[in-house]
């Protein structure tokens, strides 16, 4: 099993940024759990924090990372998604067979260039759990049915979300998952 739970904490303001401002300023932050079956990965608070209060994690890049992580995994056998707040603490997806991933926390020392890898990393340790079995199908449903409520969810609250180049680039790697 595979599942994502997320929780936006933005700033009030902003609502009302226009769009220069939202390109520039725009990163939603927010809390993000990720469950490959029992083990958990990221933090989602057992109570509301209050209003205007950050959250934790750059919403905004994990997304792009896990629907690229998707769309990538269908060209690669491999895929390792960098923790967005630590250059050393990562996830590493591996398509065992058509429709099977196997997912490990993993931890390296060196700083690796990007925030997404398609090669495997060198001299890393495994981390809090390692080489659980999840459906490929069922995390490929789960991320694109998750975005796609935190895509509705942030145009809500200021619809020139939409018209922003990282928002942009979300819908772009959806369409390409979509047609696979």
């Amino acid at each position: 099993m595979f599942r994502i739970r997320y929780l936006l904490t933005m700033e009030p303001e902003i609502a009302s940024m226009d769009l220069i401002e939202l390109e520039k300023e725009g990163i939603v932050s927010g809390y993000m759990e990720l469950y490959f079956n029992e083990k958990d990965y990221g933090i989602y608070p057992d109570i509301i924090p209050p209003k205007g209060l950050q959250g934790l994690y750059l919403l905004s890049t994990w997304f792009e990372q896990l629907t690229e992580a998707v769309y990538l995994l269908s060209q690669s056998g491999i895929v390792y998604i960098n923790d967005t707040e630590s250059h050393n603490s990562w996830i590493e997806l591996k398509r065992i067979n058509w429709n099977e991933l196997e997912a490990s926390h993993v931890i390296v020392e060196e700083k690796h260039g990007g925030l997404l890898e398609t090669k495997p990393l060198q001299d890393f340790e495994y981390g809090d759990w390692q080489k659980v079995i999840i459906s490929y199908t069922e995390f490929k449903v789960e991320i694109v049915k998750k975005t796609m409520e935190f895509l509705q969810e942030i145009h809500s609250l200021n619809s020139n979300y939409s018209k922003i180049s990282w928002v942009k680039r979300i819908v772009t790697t959806l369409e390409k998952i979509t047609e696979l």
